[in-house]
Order: structure tokens, then C-alpha cells, then sequence
């Protein structure tokens, strides 16, 4: 006998799978309608795969290469850097540096690469006048305790605050001392003499202890302008100060071997020597000038005569630059 509750069971069960079925065919166009909405809006189940992308930056300079132009990439949302360069150099990396520090950016970010800090220091050194820090780090990202991303900055910062007083003096020696109608070579030869003229070879350096210097400004060309007194880098951050404003390429070359810094010039197709230091007789003879080491080509600066002292440049090392070096870092600039 059928059990008086088996019929009963069966109709019910019936009716609920008609029902379900019924609700699942009337949400299926809500369902189909919120997906497309979140599709159109960027609200999608399935969030999208960054794409990275690449664009050109070409620096608003004029001295430091002209036809510069530099990449950067586009970074996930989660990323605060603006902007982020790709370089491919110490070297360039040095010149963007310096570039963008002019600009007031003392910071930039740049992709993940294995850069010297140490040699893009010895490029930086060679085209700053000011005292300066040089840095470099790096930023991680992380989510869900796991590194995402990762950047390196390098940053530059200034000892201390006599830019400006530097930058107006290096506009009075103009305006008093070099003749802006003249020739390449003869301004340069303007800019030797005057800074021989208003200034003055600091022999206490002779009595510091070089491993342990705090601030003493001859070293710098704050110390020539300002107090006119001067040491080698004093001498040759002074040179690179007036001739950049003249249009001159120039660098500041330095040697460890010597202890000595001079300067590297573009003049007449050529690049040339000139040691501003060497031709300020000692003890100070005022208004007293030679030209022993004006315009030297490589050979005669590095060997020695009656009349010259043999310039020893540096080997090649992560903090040091050679002779080639600062040659093919000073065309990479400038040609």
C-alpha cells in the first residue's frame, strides 16, 4: 500500500524545484546586467594586468647635452613616484643628476639597476662648482609581506647654503674680467688670468690634517670668490663655474696620485688642459701671471720638462677615473 504521504512528498518537492528554477531564469539578466556594468566601469571580477609604458623625457638644458633624451616608465597605481627614469649608465645617470638638480630636483627615482654609487660620484664631482653629498638608496614596495617592486633614488644635497653668493660672484668676475665678444680662447684666457689675479694659494693647507677636513672653503670655489683664497679644487670648481656660464665645455678633473684637481676644456676642436693652480706663483706675487700650463695638450701635461710638472693621472677603479675616462665622459657630455 502507497504511503498516505509519499504523493504529498513528491508534489511538494516538485513544486520547490519549479520555483527555484523559476527565481534562477529571473536573476540571470540582474546577474548579466551588474557583471557588464562593473566590465564598463574598471570594477571587474578579474582586476587588469598593469601594462608598463614607456616614454621619452627630453631635460629643457642647453649646456649639458642638448640632444638628451631620456626614458621613463609608467608604474603601478600603488607606486608614489611621479616619475621614474630608465637609464643605462653611470654616466648618464650622472649627467640626469645634475641636470634635474639645476631644475631644483634633488631626489630622482630610477629603475632597479647596478650602478656605482662611488664612479657616478667621480662623473657628478667632475661638473659640480658646489660642495655636495652625494646618495643613493633604494624604496621596496611589499604586499602580503612579499617584495612587489623596487627602486633606486639617487639624491643630492648641498653642505650648506652659499649657492647663491657663489652664483652672484661668478657674475661680478664676469662683468669685471672676462670681455663676452672675444673669442673662445681668449676668454678662456680671461678667465685664467683673473682668477690668478683675485687670488691667493692658501699655504695652510700644508699644516691640515687632509684625512680629517671639516668645511675649509678654499676647497671649494666659495673660497676663492668670496674669501679669495683657494686651494686646487677651489681653483678648478671656480673655472668650471665661469666657463660654464661662457658656453665652454668644461670639466674638473682630479688625481689622487697628485692630490691635485685642473680642468679639462673644449677649445679650437679640441680638448685641452689647463691648470689654473700651477700658473698662481707662491708666495702671491700680485698682479703676476704665467701661462705654463694654459691650453696643454695630453702629452705635454703628462710628461715632464724644465718648465712642467708631469701630471699623473689616476688607474681605474670604482672611485677614481682615468685619463680616457674623463675624456670619454667629457665628450658623452658636451659632443
Amino acid at each position: 500500500m502507497k504511503h498516505p504521504y509519499v504523493g504529498l512528498c513528491y508534489n511538494h518537492c516538485s513544486m520547490s524545484h519549479l520555483q527555484n528554477r523559476l527565481k534562477q531564469i529571473q536573476l540571470r539578466p540582474l546577474i548579466l546586467l551588474i557583471t557588464i556594468s562593473l566590465l564598463l566601469t574598471g570594477c571587474a571580477l578579474f582586476p587588469k594586468q598593469f601594462k608598463e609604458v614607456i616614454a621619452d623625457y627630453k631635460p629643457s638644458h642647453e649646456y649639458y647635452m642638448p640632444e638628451l633624451i631620456v626614458q621613463t616608465v609608467s608604474q603601478p597605481t600603488y607606486v608614489k613616484e611621479k616619475v621614474v627614469y630608465r637609464v643605462d649608465s653611470e654616466m648618464e645617470l650622472a649627467v640626469l643628476a645634475m641636470i634635474l638638480f639645476e631644475e631644483g630636483t634633488v631626489q630622482i627615482f630610477i629603475e632597479d639597476r647596478d650602478f656605482s654609487i662611488d664612479r657616478t660620484y667621480a662623473y657628478l664631482e667632475s661638473l659640480m662648482i658646489h660642495a655636495f653629498r652625494f646618495s643613493m638608496g633604494t624604496k621596496t614596495y611589499t604586499q602580503n609581506d612579499k617584495t612587489v617592486k623596487t627602486l633606486d633614488y639617487v639624491k643630492i644635497e648641498l653642505y650648506d647654503d652659499r649657492m647663491d653668493q657663489v652664483d652672484k660672484a661668478i657674475d661680478t668676475f664676469i662683468k669685471l674680467k672676462v670681455d663676452r665678444t672675444e673669442t673662445p680662447e681668449r676668454v678662456l684666457r680671461d678667465i685664467h688670468d683673473g682668477l690668478i689675479v683675485t687670488t691667493q694659494y692658501d699655504t695652510a693647507i700644508l699644516e691640515l690634517d687632509l684625512t680629517n677636513i671639516v668645511d675649509h672653503t678654499p676647497f671649494e670655489a666659495y673660497g676663492l670668490f668670496i674669501q679669495h683664497k683657494a686651494v686646487c679644487s677651489g681653483y678648478s670648481k671656480a673655472f668650471v663655474g665661469v666657463a660654464r656660464e661662457m658656453n665652454i665645455p668644461v670639466l674638473t678633473v682630479s688625481s689622487t696620485k697628485m692630490n691635485h684637481a685642473w680642468n679639462l676644456v673644449y677649445v679650437n676642436d679640441a680638448w685641452l688642459y689647463i691648470d689654473v693652480t700651477f700658473d698662481d706663483p707662491v708666495p702671491d706675487k700680485a698682479n703676476h701671471v704665467v701661462d705654463t700650463y694654459f691650453l696643454l695638450t695630453h702629452d705635454k701635461i703628462t710628461r715632464a720638462s724644465f718648465t712642467i710638472k708631469a701630471h699623473e693621472f689616476d688607474l681605474a677603479s670604482d672611485t677614481t677615473l682615468t685619463a680616457a675616462q674623463y675624456l670619454e665622459f667629457a665628450q658623452y657630455v658636451f659632443n
